[in-house]
């Protein structure tokens, strides 16, 4: 590397401010250094010298764009992952409501067999905790899908009645 010598010079103090004013920080010292290049050695060199100036700008601005990309597929990523992890709760609260109203089904066939279902029924504890449900809610949703089914048939039977609703209601109808 060649050795350097500091240029000092006067200008008048407006001058200097209105140039300052208007340049990025160490850019008026750039520009000096330029200009006398180009008096010593002619236009070419300091038009170089600027050129590369310009392409490490803009290698420095590509590197801020790929710093910007990368961080943006991070985070596509990591949306990606979510939705992910979304769609798969989804796709087992639909696979649990699925076996939950296929246990009120098979419930409902033994109920219009004439089989009396109530709350202490194992298979509506077993529907209950496939749909998160309380047995009460379960019962609810029962009943519901079940209207045409008398009330008598979701409770205990009296003494001497048969266990079979369908037989009580045939006696009393």
């Amino acid at each position: 590397m060649s050795d350097k010598k500091q240029a000092a010079f006067q200008v008048e103090e407006h001058v200097y401010e209105a140039a300052m004013s208007k340049l990025e920080h160490g850019e008026m010292s750039q520009l000096l250094r330029d200009y006398v290049k180009e008096i010593a050695f002619g236009e070419d060199l300091s038009r170089r010298e600027q050129i590369k100036r310009h392409l490490e700008q803009l290698r420095d601005e590509k590197s801020d764009i790929r710093a910007e990309i990368n961080q943006l597929q991070s985070k596509e990523e990591k949306i990606q992952r979510k939705i992910s992890q979304t769609e798969l709760r989804l796709d087992n609260t639909n696979n649990q409501e699925a076996e939950y109203r296929g246990a009120l089904e098979t419930i409902s066939e033994y109920l219009n067999a004439g089989a009396r279902v109530t709350i202490d029924n194992p298979q509506i504890k077993r529907a209950a905790a496939l749909g998160d449900k309380s047995i009460g809610q379960t019962m609810g949703d029962l009943q519901e899908m079940n209207q045409d089914v008398p009330s008598y048939a979701f409770e205990e039977p009296k003494d001497n009645e048969d266990p079979n609703w369908q037989y009580h209601a045939a006696v009393w109808d």
